[in-house]
């Protein structure tokens, strides 16, 4: 399992709009929910096949302006294999292909 979290300066659906267009891999589900006052939060679930473990990874994104600033959060998870759960990168692989989407709107601490 691999986890990013860090925050953006653009809208939420610009974010989800980028990592849409950004990414290589499936959208298996996706929800928006309007909170009112412009606030949203959106997740997103993909899937991706990786041949260098011969297994599929999953991808959450939870994507919130709850707080002012958009947050992303993504979450990698059943990429390993075998007994030791190991995925050879692939589950990092996924979750850093959202962070590079997104690079050039990443707000710095």
């Amino acid at each position: 399992m691999a986890k990013e979290i860090f925050d953006v300066i653009i809208s939420p659906d610009e974010a989800q709009e980028i990592i849409n267009r950004e990414i290589d891999s499936d959208l298996v589900d996706y929800q928006r929910y309007e909170l009112g006052d412009d606030k949203f939060i959106l997740i997103s679930l993909y899937e991706k096949y990786y041949f260098r473990n011969d297994s599929t990874a999953a991808l959450s994104i939870t994507i919130d302006n709850v707080s002012g600033l958009t947050k992303i959060k993504a979450v990698s998870t059943g990429s390993s294999i075998g007994l030791l759960f190991i995925d050879f990168g692939a589950s990092k692989n996924f979750v850093s292909s959202i962070k590079k989407a997104l690079k050039d709107h990443i707000v710095i601490d």
